[in-house]
């Protein structure tokens, strides 16, 4: 009788249980999928073949979340043959096509179908996903919805995701809270709003060495990595292929908020007809630092090596090395600038455009186009070695200055502009500048100076500014001009701390130069000599001939191609920038 009322009490129990649960959603895994472990962090459910990943995604999108369980894939899987990849299309698809785990479905019992669970990759690869997103879907890629968890150790190999629908990713369309990490992706991303390589959208979590090789395609918030997030941190992520949008395009990110990037690089070419950047497309209250742009920036308003537009956000050792072109606000590191800082970073890409060109910053706002005032942009120890090429308003260092503290930077790239050209500012108002100095040509057809093009109502103030002698023919009352034997002489640059932020370099570099550890070479496209942005045989012809007399160095040249810091260009260093252009560096 006792075991009776046991088996009774126990039955009860299990019942109660079920009746708790919403319709339609299983108890555990274990007890729907055929998943060998027990789904805690020591022993994982484990997933080794297609079947089992179909498994995963059918009991999610059924209403399991899979809170508090872990999975892991002990083995590469193929969901498709990808022998025809380059044809695979939204009219041409692969026989099996991919639901999102968590597709985000509204279930029977008004929840969402999200994934909570964590899925390790254990280094793995899943190859031939294709998923297609129809308009009205939010969240699309191996995962659609996420809330919590982690997801980490995982690559995606010759996998496409195409469709018209918001938070497009090629690992995670939306996600939320998730942890992700060590996660790769190849192949192509296309999607309305939010779109990205890695993840589409997410928000109050963490990313950390993520990567994608990539050809993105958006309508609004592309990016290489994530099309939007929040409260975010991203570190060590790298980005290589294509990012096409119509706004907030970035190699990395497409819109960050109150969001970290940390170490992160993009090699992909990246183009929109507004807020486009290398790295972000747009970011508000977000620190970025120690990131890259090596990819071509193209497109219209908001252009940016790094940032497309910055609001009240922390830059620090940022870089960019390719080609920047737009229309309006096109800056080598940033498009446009309201509240931010950005300290210890370089351009050394050319830069072009119609209004408002810069070598570092196309635009420097006080805010009032945001709906606030008197903020003040921070800009120090900075450099630019790009040419610089517009129409109205072109500045080695920013081409519009409002509201900006600059100190302690140079240009040393040509400036070139139909109206209002300066060796450091195009035209300016209400700012100071500081021990900078420019050495580039400068030129115009009207307003033309080796520091400033116009300096409106003499609102901006000039202290200890240089700039070269032959650099303008019309000079500069706002700044003094050194010939180039002056330039190389500590004693010229008054006021300037050598101690701490300058130095002139033994064997006498034409110019001082900028401590930081971020840019010594032979830093990723160092050699590049010609200012064409990407070190080529090209750059090393010329580095050994300048180093057997044949041409003579120039600051350009000098600064990038002297790998070793001897001073001087010599065979050594022509022989590292060949290494580097055919990628043996």
């Amino acid at each position: 009788m006792k075991k009776f009322l046991r088996f009774l009490a126990a039955s009860l129990a299990v019942i109660l249980l079920f009746s708790l649960l919403p319709h339609g959603v299983p108890v555990s895994a274990r007890t729907t999928g055929p998943f060998s472990g027990s789904g805690t962090a020591d022993d994982p459910f484990l997933i080794s073949t297609a079947e089992e990943l179909y498994a995963l995604a059918a009991l999610v999108n059924a209403g399991h979340d899979c809170e508090g369980e872990s999975f892991l894939l002990t083995a590469d899987i193929t969901l498709n043959d990808t022998s025809d990849f380059a044809d695979w299309s939204e009219t041409s698809a692969p026989a099996n096509v991919w639901q999102p785990i968590g597709n985000g479905y509204t279930l029977e019992s008004g929840e969402t179908a999200l994934f909570r669970g964590s899925f390790s990759g254990g280094g793995h690869e899943i190859g031939g996903m294709y998923v297609f997103a129809s308009a009205g879907i939010t969240g699309a890629g191996l995962f659609g919805n996420t809330e919590g968890g982690a997801i980490s150790g995982l690559e995606l190999v010759n996998s496409l995701v195409c469709g018209e629908a918001d938070h497009v990713g090629g690992i995670v369309g939306k996600a939320a809270g998730t942890a992700l990490s060590e996660l790769s992706f190849s192949g192509r991303v296309h999607g309305r709003n939010a779109v990205g390589g890695v993840a589409g959208e997410v928000s109050d979590a963490a990313c950390t060495d993520c990567s994608a090789e990539a050809a993105v395609t958006g309508v609004r918030s592309t990016g290489g990595v994530a099309g939007g997030c929040a409260r975010m941190r991203f570190e060590s992520c790298v980005s290589s292929g294509s990012a096409v949008g119509e706004n907030y395009v970035g190699g990395i990110v497409g819109i960050a908020e109150e969001t970290e990037l940390v170490s992160c690089e993009n090699a992909a070419s990246v183009s929109s007809p507004e807020r486009v950047g290398g790295v972000v497309g747009f970011c508000y209250d977000c620190t970025l630092s120690g990131c890259v742009n090596r990819g071509a920036i193209s497109g219209g308003e908001h252009l940016g090596g790094v940032a497309g537009l910055a609001l009240t956000s922390e830059l620090t050792g940022v870089e960019n090395l390719g080609r920047v072109s737009g229309s309006r606000f096109v800056g080598g590191t940033v498009g446009m600038i309201s509240g931010c800082t950005l300290t210890e970073s370089a351009n050394r890409g050319p830069v072009g455009g119609e209004d408002y060109i810069g070598g570092l910053i196309g635009w420097s706002d006080d805010g009032a186009d945001f709906g606030q005032n008197g903020l003040i942009n921070g800009i120090s120890r900075c450099m630019n070695t790009g040419a610089v090429l517009g129409e109205w308003g072109v500045g080695g260092l920013i081409g519009d200055a409002h509201n900006a503290d600059i100190a302690d930077c140079f240009n040393i790239g040509a400036v070139d502009s139909s109206e209002y050209a300066g060796g450091l500012i195009g035209y300016t108002a209400d700012c100071t500048v500081s021990r900078c100095y420019n050495t580039g040509t400068v030129s115009a057809e009207t307003a033309a100076g080796g520091i400033v093009g116009r300096n409106s109502m003499d609102r901006t103030t000039f202290e200890s500014c240089f700039y070269l002698v032959s650099c303008c023919a019309s000079g500069d009352e706002y700044g003094t001009a050194r010939d180039g034997y002056e330039l190389i002489d500590e004693a010229s640059y008054a006021s300037f701390d050598f101690e701490t932020v300058w130095e002139i370099a033994e064997g006498g570099y034409p110019y001082a130069r900028l401590r930081s550890d971020r840019l010594t070479p032979p830093s990723r496209l160092w050699g590049d000599l010609d200012g064409s942005g990407e070190t080529t045989v090209v750059d090393a012809v010329l580095a050994l001939r300048i180093s057997m007399g044949i041409l003579e160095t120039t600051p350009l040249a000098l600064f990038g191609g002297d790998a070793d810091e001897s001073g001087t260009l010599d065979v050594a260093d022509a022989l590292t920038i060949l290494r580097i252009a055919m990628g043996i560096l």
